[in-house]
């Protein structure tokens, strides 16, 4: 079974989008459990991720029940000690137990959460994959950094928005059994922000 996909269609509450994310990701790359000691950077490098993203996602994910952590000293490494994670034993048992439709689109559901960067073209843009020849900046001149969107990348909310519509779309990529109060379920993102990002996909060149 796709256990990643049993995630990404579960309601979890109280989880934000970034973290839902995160947690598809971990289930996608590890399985229901990554008992190799690793520290939070080795992680974050094989999810694609950002280190402080992973971090603060692991972070909650474990204090709201739905990963265990456990620290593993070497008796050699100096510093922060590293840690393994699994599943937690109610979710993996809901997981178990959970009937997933079949998914039409996995390949791309694969690709929105396993890309380390997916770039948000618009159909007129040369959507094909091709380099851009202007180099985006990730920080501003303030040196700040540069919101996803602004980059011209994909945010992790929108990827797993997507992701959760490829889920649900028929092989024309039509979603119509789903609504705004499931998405927001399955998100975690707020009604007004789905519909924001909603509208951001559509001038994409999706379509619901």
């Amino acid at each position: 079974m796709s256990y990643y996909l049993g995630v990404l269609s579960m309601p979890l509450k109280h989880v934000e989008p970034e973290v839902k994310f995160v947690l598809v990701a971990f289930v996608l790359h590890f399985g229901l459990a990554d008992e190799e000691s690793r520290t939070v950077e080795a992680r974050a490098v094989l999810l694609g991720l950002p280190v402080r993203i992973v971090a603060s996602a692991l972070a909650k994910l474990v204090d709201s029940g739905l990963l265990d952590k456990q620290t593993i000293s070497t008796p050699a490494s100096s510093g922060r000690p590293n840690h393994s994670y699994k599943v937690q034993a109610a979710l993996k048992a809901a997981l178990e137990k959970a009937v997933v439709p079949t998914v039409i689109h996995e390949r791309l559901i694969k690709r929105l959460i396993a890309g380390p960067v997916i770039r948000a073209v618009g159909p007129d843009e040369g959507g094909d994959g091709a380099e851009v020849v202007q180099p985006l900046k990730s920080v501003d001149e303030f040196g700040k950094p540069v919101p996803p969107g602004r980059r011209g990348n994909l945010s992790l909310a929108n990827r797993l928005l997507l992701a959760t519509l490829l889920s649900c779309a028929d092989a024309f990529g039509i979603v119509s059994q789903l609504g705004n109060v499931e998405l927001v379920q399955l998100t975690g993102l707020a009604p007004a922000s789905l519909k924001q990002r909603v509208r951001r996909l559509m001038d994409l060149g999706c379509r619901r």
